[in-house]
């Protein structure tokens, strides 16, 4: 009676891991799937961004501490930046933003970059003709290989996952049957 008690509870704690791994598994697989989705829609949308011409309105240099973890170790950097205000027109319309320019590493960079802009000088700014009012300074149009990557990652160890629920469930009912 005993035996067949240990029996049962193990089989019970051997049910709930491997469940836990293969669930925990499945759900991971299509965390990593939508995460390429989601940006093989944004990359989509790049080409609706349009060019037009802005102004700066302010200037100013700050800084940004950034905390990280790397071999057990917390380490707190500091990024210095060249920011600002600009404002555009969009069919008749004027629109504000504040943004970083540039990024650098120290603030003697930032403040000597500071020197080389001006208050009303023209910068260009991208922008999606029907959300004007989000715009930015940097267009760099994402690669859609990074995309891809996780569409194929997350489709792969979802395949491997639900490979190993279907195997699992198999195992289960085949135990039984033994018995």
């Amino acid at each position: 009676m005993q035996e067949e008690k240990q029996g049962i509870v193990s089989r019970i704690g051997d049910f709930f891991w491997s469940a836990l791994f293969v669930v925990g598994g499945v759900v991971f697989a299509l965390f990593i799937t939508y995460i390429g989705i989601k940006e093989f829609n944004q990359y989509q949308h790049w080409d609706e961004y349009q060019q037009l011409q802005g102004e700066v309105s302010e200037l100013y240099v700050y800084s940004k501490n950034h905390n990280s973890v790397a071999y057990g170790v917390a380490k707190t950097s500091t990024s210095w930046h060249l920011g600002g205000k600009y404002h555009y027109l969009f069919e008749s319309k004027e629109y504000e933003k504040q943004d970083s320019f540039e990024s650098f590493s120290t603030e003697s960079e930032a403040k000597e970059a500071l020197k080389d802009h001006h208050v009303g000088e023209a910068i260009r700014v991208w922008f999606h003709p029907d959300r004007p009012d989000e715009a930015i300074l940097d267009y760099q149009k994402p690669t859609i290989g990074n995309s891809l990557w996780f569409i194929g990652f997350g489709a792969a160890a979802l395949l491997l996952f639900m490979g190993l629920l279907v195997g699992w469930i198999k195992d289960m009912f085949m135990k039984e049957e033994r018995e």
